[in-house]
């Protein structure tokens, strides 16, 4: 009796890593989709294709705002893809030692969530390259995303301070 519960209990682990495996997977696609879509928008607006065209700034009004927030908005970009798939590298690492929350992945969730801020600042304030009457601005939703990127942080680390306190108590 005590073999067969045994028997279910591991098959569920297996069950649980393998699910995580191919999100790991799908997910690791996807960050990389993402890099080269993000990519290709940036050569197609240099390029003049897109729908703002790079070439259409005017650099000599707030040249040195207009720089900074394109540089940090692209620079953001590919840090969150950068941590992303790190991360999910990661995770596929310490699934084949059984562990779920790598230790690993705690800081890079909090450096995610400082270049997601970065992100949405600059983002949020994109319409300046294009529009020299516009005033750079912060609100709410600016602090949203990063807010719940902490959130999920602090239960990521109380989860592997979870995991890993069980592991030694088994």
């Amino acid at each position: 009796m005590m073999n067969n519960e045994y028997s279910r209990q591991e098959h569920m682990k297996r069950n649980v890593f393998k699910k995580l495996r191919w999100f790991c997977y799908t997910a690791l696609a996807l960050c990389v989709l993402w890099g080269i879509l993000y990519f290709g928008n940036m050569i197609r607006s240099f390029m003049g294709i897109d729908e703002w065209p790079m070439s259409r700034i005017d650099w000599a009004e707030q040249g040195v705002l207009k720089i900074s927030i394109l540089a940090l908005h692209s620079l953001s970009i590919i840090v969150m893809i950068a941590l992303c798939i790190t991360m999910l590298i990661n995770t596929l690492r310490k699934i084949r030692e059984d562990i779920v929350f790598p230790r690993n992945n705690e800081k890079l969730l909090f450096w995610l969530v400082l270049v997601d801020f970065v992100y949405h600042l600059s983002h949020t304030n994109l319409r300046i390259l294009w529009d020299n009457q516009a005033v750079f601005h912060i609100n709410y939703e600016i602090m949203l995303m990063p807010f719940l990127l902490l959130f999920f942080a602090f239960m990521y680390q109380i989860a592997a301070d979870a995991v890993e306190e069980n592991h030694l108590t088994i």
